[in-house]
């Protein structure tokens, strides 16, 4: 809406929620929205509405949400950071990416991908037994 934010121009432009409309929304980092944008995305996630800044019209979305976080948002609703009921509302399926650091396949993993890109890119294989010690020591 004109005037609603310095830049703002009339007729706005289109926006997340608008262009997602019968597609997919992709948020990342999830856990560091601040507590007042946790409450306007539980509402439209709700009933799928919203208005854009500096206007009062209330407009529609429906679209599917996924979302990221390197951060735990167990803890995260424990300590008070991540509203509850909105981490109930994305609890659709949790797919769990764990460190390499983690994983009991690096070696195997490792050695696929370097195969592949090597047959990709043309390239002979080296020995990668260094940059697997690395991986396994990162943080």
């Amino acid at each position: 809406a004109p005037g609603a934010f310095t830049g703002a121009r009339v007729g706005g432009a289109e926006g997340k929620l608008a262009a997602a409309d019968g597609g997919t929304l992709f948020l990342d980092e999830l856990a560091e929205m601040p507590p007042a944008l946790q409450v306007l995305l539980l509402r439209v996630l709700e009933d799928g509405a919203y208005s854009r800044v500096g206007e009062s019209r209330v407009r529609r979305s429906r679209f599917r949400l996924v979302g990221a976080t390197c951060r735990d948002l167990d803890a995260a609703v424990r300590n008070g950071t991540f509203r509850s009921d909105l981490y109930f509302r994305l609890q659709g399926a949790v797919l769990r990416l764990p460190p390499l650091r983690e994983r009991n396949d690096l070696p195997e993993l490792a050695h696929a991908l370097l195969r592949r890109l090597s047959e990709e890119e043309g390239l002979a294989t080296s020995s990668i037994s260094a940059a697997l010690t690395r991986l396994a020591a990162h943080p």
